[in-house]
């Protein structure tokens, strides 16, 4: 397909949004016809959809026949004949493919939620929009260039319960807007509406995507927004593959699934008989972008991108005698940990490669428990032995069955966990704790069912050793198990040593980017 010659995001101008010293964005009253009452909203609010009460639809004292015989070349709605509740005109239902309902009036540019069907909700609906009306025409006396409203291509959104609210989007900018002043800052745009700072073209993305997921039907998604998801479907791969932080919502296979299914829908063409389902797909996948992308603060200053270090506590004595305790497996778990989860921002696509990860080792892990625990059950069974190896045979026991339950519950409990939200992934991290140890400290609770296997394998070799030389013998008997254990520890030794030369380089530069981070 062809794709238009305009840039990959056209800038969204912020011009509507005017900074007001003392007036929130909260119910202002107007002197407006018919005394309406209205005030600002956002297609991100979660009190758009109102609930309505479980009512049933047959009065079986009243009942209501289908209509029979042939009904000709005339085109009804079964509903209108059923329920006498005729669309008023102007008015179209459209039924999202989620399943909710919504209304649009193309010449007056209404997308509801209320039910127009209902006499005193359309009502309600028509005095809302006279009033929107009149405020876009008291804007117009002092902006003359402003217009008419009807010739300005825009679309308003109007909302009656909880109460009376409205927004206005304008789609050949792809933005969101109010008639009220709104205040920058106030976080009606989200929690990265803040006096630090904000991006507040891709914010307004964020929002007029929104807008398009909530009301697909009717409408379609501009073309250089298909061209903005099938660039970043693309730049997934590279950025998994050469990036050390992943900061994208979905991972390489993921996305290529994506992008085939848009390719393919782009293939076929677009059109209105889709009744939505495109315009869906496509907002839907840039909305997830765009909030990952307010999320991670992009496009300012203090923006987390895949070039972000991974900044470590330092580490004290008593760390290290953890660390040497759990035979150093922690700090394998901290480091994946660390790039899942960035400040209060979290990494879906690696996080499901460290939960991955981690079900795949306690599985193993478990396997293991249950061979050692096996092995145990037959050497604690002679009767010649020591007391010093049926300590290590009853320790080596525990440790396997600690293994076993840890890993056990672990897995069951991360094995529905795999695939959670951005905000449930940072969620989760942050009730571990509030201080920079908490990753640590998580990291050595799912490094239990390893360490505890490792300390089971130690026991278990150290009751075996203590049974083959504790009983006395000549002295020719102790010479082969003797030089076999020095093998094997010598070669314990030398692979210690080994890897901690080869990952040196990896432990200077943590250090490095720690050093940075307290100077910052």
């Amino acid at each position: 397909m062809s794709w238009p010659s305009s840039v990959n995001e056209a800038n969204t101008r912020t011009a509507d949004i005017v900074q007001e010293s003392r007036v929130p964005p909260s119910r202002i009253s107007n002197e407006l016809p018919l005394g309406v009452e209205f005030a600002p909203t956002t297609p991100l609010k979660p009190n758009r959809f109102r609930h309505k009460d479980i009512t049933p639809l047959f009065d079986p004292d009243q009942p209501v026949y289908l209509p029979s015989g042939p009904q000709g070349e005339a085109v009804f709605d079964l509903n209108d004949k059923l329920f006498a509740t005729k669309v008023p005109d102007g008015w179209t239902e459209y039924i999202h493919p989620d399943g909710h309902q919504y209304f649009h009036h193309q010449r007056w540019g209404i997308v509801t939620e209320a039910n127009v069907r209902d006499e005193q909700q359309s009502a309600q609906v028509q005095r809302l929009y006279h009033a929107v009306v009149k405020l876009w025409d008291h804007q117009k006396e002092q902006q003359e260039d402003l217009g008419d409203i009807s010739q300005r291509s825009v679309e308003i959104y109007l909302s009656l319960l909880p109460e009376s609210r409205y927004y206005l989007v304008r789609h050949r900018t792809q933005e969101v807007f109010w008639l009220h002043p709104v205040r920058v800052g106030e976080q009606i745009l989200g929690g990265t509406d803040d006096h630090d700072e904000a991006n507040y073209a891709i914010l307004m993305r964020q929002q007029y995507y929104a807008h398009l997921n909530s009301f697909p039907c009717h409408t379609f998604v501009p073309q250089d927004g298909i061209k903005y998801l099938h660039g970043y479907l693309t730049y997934i791969g590279a950025s998994d593959f050469t990036a050390d932080v992943k900061t994208t919502p979905w991972d390489p296979p993921k996305a290529r699934l994506l992008l085939k299914m848009l390719d393919g829908i782009l293939n076929q063409g677009v059109d209105r008989s889709s009744n939505g389902f495109t315009t869906l797909f496509i907002s839907r996948l840039l909305l997830a972008i765009y909030k990952n992308r307010v999320a991670h603060r992009q496009g300012t200053l203090s923006a987390m991108t895949s070039e972000q270090p991974i900044i470590e506590p330092s580490s004290s004595v008593l760390d290290s005698m953890v660390e040497a305790l759990c035979f150093f497996d922690p700090e394998t778990y901290e480091r994946q940990l660390r790039k899942a989860v960035l400040t209060e921002i979290a990494s879906p696509a690696e996080w499901h490669r460290v939960v991955g990860s981690l079900l795949a080792q306690w599985s193993k892990s478990n396997i293991l428990a249950t061979f050692v625990l096996a092995v145990n059950g037959f050497f604690l069974s002679r009767m010649d032995l020591s007391s010093t190896a049926r300590t290590g045979g009853s320790c080596s026991t525990l440790f396997a069955i600690g293994s076993l339950v840890s890993g056990l519950h672990y897995v069951r409990k991360h094995r529905e966990n795999t695939h959670l939200r951005p905000t449930e992934v940072s969620g989760y991290l942050q009730n571990v704790g509030k201080t920079p140890r908490a990753v640590r400290r998580l990291a050595i609770i799912l490094s239990l069912p390893v360490v505890l296997l490792l300390w089971a394998l130690l026991a278990l070799a150290c009751a075996v050793a203590s049974y083959a030389f504790d009983p006395p013998r000549a002295i020719p008997a102790y010479v082969i198990p003797a030089c076999v254990l020095l093998i094997i520890c010598m070669l314990i030794l030398e692979s210690t040593r080994m890897f901690w030369n080869v990952f040196k380089e990896q432990r200077g530069r943590a250090a490095a980017a720690d050093g940075d981070g307290e100077g910052e």
